[in-house]
């Protein structure tokens, strides 16, 4: 990377970052993208793992940050079909709720008006024993009714992180992770910045040229050495997810009793995923984890709609920090907008940093196309139809067809369905890239662990082709098996498996298991946690 000199460099590999290099790449600039850590480590690993539009953003009359939600999540569909899919919600009333059933109804209504395109079934309303017969764990006292509804659901953000990396690597982009800016300076007779790298995996040093750079570190955004777009701008709140065992077959949207916040109840992988907090932050993103406090609130709000659920045993926490605009003093945390802001560090020349604000997870294509036309207008340079309808990575896949064939194909390797459906829903249509590693090699069939959907071959793919280089790495973000109860469990098992393909000694297996269980770590429970806490 050193030897080029780049149109662009993204810093950040989160979803703004992957994306914003996706759709440069395929405009025709050239382009790098470095993270300092692992694609989708952050802020985009912390999300509440939905697309959607964001019905409570109606009630701040932000009509246009809900309709190009509802307009990305349909995109999203189409694009992505292995990775994000349909998610049915119930929205149930009770006496006396801040949201009684004239508002609910008017926002429903309005909902589906915006959009207008969609593929998903319009809302429905729910008498008090329809809502019950779906639902039967519901408190019932005092419920009125309520309303059925769809979203989506993308259950690995992280993978699109990924997909997004590996598509800007097939238009010419350059991707690095492990790879840390230390400083940001312009050499006004060269036309150019200079980036300092560090490469932290093997600790040398480095600096990368470009024209222009995009500040994609989301929270970081601030902390950036050399750039000062984001200073007094960003307001960053931490959002914290409980998994629990499965209680609900529909994601239910929950109002806090004690704030009046919205959270929700959401089915994901066989357990039930309940969040998020939303409350200021402060230091630095990458240490924040929940605390009692938060696994507390969100359970202890939860009680309050599922009474008779026993919520005694939570497996493992997710924490995110959200890179918020600060617009206007004295809002809340819930009443920041979610609406981004793309800053031009020097408006209307041909050099400049351009830092990306805000945002969510389903609109981080329209970030992306923002922020790469503000780039194409500088540079005088690119395709100026944006390249975000292009189908994902591994988005080129007939959900009817292909996996059928693929079974029929492979057949000799005697996969199970549990494996099957794993396979399809991270990897799309690149499913057959990774089965053609057990054709050269059948014995990578088999599971990584003993009860595990995962095969041995999904590493080497990994390795190969994925710039998976730690334990980490595959288990939270290749394949979320590591998000699961115990998932972390069978890190030995992929630990031998890298150590082998990467050739690695004493001292780069102890540097990994270090790393892995520092990860683990910041998704437990936390410490001292007890349930006697939910009582009241």
């Amino acid at each position: 990377m050193e030897r080029e000199r780049f149109d662009v460099l993204v810093i950040g590999g989160g979803i703004n970052g992957t994306a914003v290099a996706r759709e440069a790449a395929r405009r025709g600039f050239s382009v790098a993208l470095v993270e300092k850590h692992d694609l989708g480590w952050g802020t985009t690993a912390g999300s509440t793992r939905l697309i959607h539009g964001g019905l409570r953003y109606l009630e701040t009359f932000d009509f246009g940050l809900v309709r190009e939600g509802l307009r990305e999540r349909e995109a999203l569909l189409r694009l992505a079909p292995h990775l994000v899919k349909p998610l049915p919600f119930l929205t149930p009333i009770y006496k006396g709720s801040r949201r009684g059933p004239l508002a609910v109804r008017l926002g429903m209504y309005l909902y589906d008006l915006l959009s207008y395109d969609k593929s998903l079934p319009s809302h429905r309303w729910l008498s008090r024993e329809e809502i019950l017969a779906l639902e039967p764990q519901l408190n019932p006292d005092d419920l009125l009714g309520g309303a059925l509804y769809y979203d989506g659901q993308v259950d690995f953000p992280e993978r699109m992180c990924v997909e997004h990396a590996l598509d800007a690597v097939a238009h010419g982009a350059w991707v690095a992770n492990y790879a840390e800016v230390t400083g940001v300076r312009y050499h006004a007779e060269l036309s150019e910045y200079r980036v300092d790298v560090t490469d932290r995996l093997k600790g040398s040093e480095h600096t990368l040229s470009a024209k222009l750079v995009v500040n994609a570190t989301g929270p970081w955004a601030d902390a950036l050495q050399g750039v000062d777009a984001a200073r007094g701008r960003l307001r960053k709140t931490k959002g914290v997810h409980v998994l629990v065992e499965s209680f609900t077959r529909h994601a239910v949207v929950q109002l806090a009793q004690s704030d009046g916040r919205v959270f929700f109840t959401v089915p994901w992988q066989g357990y039930s995923l309940i969040g998020t907090t939303d409350t200021d932050y402060e230091g630095d993103p990458g240490q924040a984890t929940a605390t009692n406090e938060d696994v507390t609130y969100l359970l202890k709000e939860t009680k309050r709609y599922f009474p008779a659920v026993a919520l005694n045993q939570p497996y493992l926490t997710t924490t995110g920090i959200r890179p918020l605009v600060a617009r206007r003093p004295g809002e809340s945390e819930s009443q920041t907008s979610r609406r981004q802001e793309v800053i031009d560090s020097d408006p209307g020349k041909p050099f400049g940093v351009v830092t990306i604000l805000g945002g969510k997870l389903t609109n981080h294509r329209a970030v992306a196309v923002q922020a790469v036309d503000l780039l194409s207008r500088k540079l005088r340079k690119g395709r100026r139809t944006p390249a975000a309808d292009a189908p994902f990575y591994g988005g080129r896949l007939d959900l009817r067809m292909d996996p059928a064939s693929w079974k029929k194909e492979y057949s000799f390797l005697g996969l199970s369905e549990g494996v099957w459906t794993r396979l399809v829903s991270l990897y799309g249509s690149q499913v057959p890239q990774v089965l053609e590693l057990c054709r050269e090699d059948p014995a990578l069939a088999r599971p990584v662990a003993p009860g595990s959907k995962d095969i041995v071959a999904q590493v080497v793919y990994g390795v190969q082709s994925e710039m998976c280089r730690r334990t980490s790495d595959f288990l939270l973000r290749r394949t979320g098996a590591g998000l699961l109860p115990h998932g972390m469990e069978m890190q030995e098992n992929v630990r031998r498996i890298l150590a082998e393909l990467l050739e690695w000694d004493a001292d780069e297996m102890a540097k990994d298991r270090e790393q892995t269980e520092r990860e683990a770590a910041r998704i437990a429970v936390p410490r001292g946690f007890s349930v006697s806490g939910l009582a009241g």
